[in-house]
């Protein structure tokens, strides 16, 4: 098959849906997207199958789609099985998943924390420590993530800003990847107001079991309120939250993959 990538115009065709058909089954690429267009969505999951997929080199997260990728990604369908090779790698970067679970321990003591001052955004773990003071949900989640050894979460550089988080994820950029199969650790990142503009960040406990909308799931999340009564976005608080998925694209779940 010819090698598929992102042109202008995009590729369209057969062999793009095809190739979208396997992408979901591997869990790189949402259900309902067989569209037989490539463009950025379908180029992501081919980037995030390369590097689950265990492929080294140039290749690692190569956003195209071509006949090399196609078997390896067929026969991990058919039977689970990967190259010896491969599969050393996947099993080293899959690992990473150690870092979410650290750093949903470590967010899980601090549980209870609020503001001081209420209303202040003051937290001496999370804003205090990061250096802005202003909405913390993002920074508290990138504290608990630099003391679970992250090596792509940075005081003062990543992550003040939840939509930095969905940009860089999506785009398959600085060790994040977006995911449709979210583990203990991962962040989920939502628009609350379904405008576009991402708006908070918290860190998945026990996963949802599907993507479909109404899902229930838990999480620890940080700046947000004790119960549905107050803010979700601006609470003050440290908590243990029970979420649903809001599907419409308004739930990015995010993979660490160092």
């Amino acid at each position: 098959m010819k090698t598929l990538q992102l042109t202008s115009p995009y590729m369209r065709g057969e062999d793009v849906e095809i190739a979208q058909k396997k992408l979901i089954r591997g869990k790189f690429l949402r259900h309902g997207q067989v569209d037989g267009v490539f463009g950025p969505e379908t180029a992501r999951a081919c980037s995030q199958g390369h590097w689950e997929l265990g492929f080294g080199g140039k290749l690692a997260q190569a956003a195209t789609y071509g006949d090399t990728f196609d078997k390896v990604l067929t026969r991990f369908l058919a039977d689970g099985e990967l190259p010896k090779d491969y599969a050393e790698r996947r099993k080293q970067r899959m690992s990473a998943i150690s870092v979410g679970k650290k750093s949903l321990e470590w967010l899980r003591k601090r549980v209870g924390d609020t503001e001081n001052p209420p209303g202040s955004n003051k937290v001496d773990w999370a804003s205090i420590w990061y250096g802005i003071i202003g909405p913390w949900c993002a920074m508290g989640a990138s504290r608990a993530r630099v003391e679970s050894g992250s090596k792509v979460f940075k005081r003062g550089q990543y992550y003040a800003y939840v939509p930095y988080i969905v940009q860089d994820a999506i785009s398959a950029r600085n060790g994040l990847r977006r995911t449709f199969k979210p583990e203990p650790g991962d962040l989920w990142c939502v628009d609350w107001q379904g405008d576009g503009v991402f708006d908070h960040v918290e860190t998945v406990d026990k996963p949802p079991r599907s993507m479909a909308a109404g899902t229930s799931f838990t999480t620890i999340g940080c700046n947000t309120s004790f119960d549905n009564s107050g803010s979700q976005s601006n609470g003050g608080a440290c908590a243990e939250r029970k979420r649903t998925i809001l599907g419409g694209r308004r739930d990015v779940f995010v993979h660490e993959v160092g």
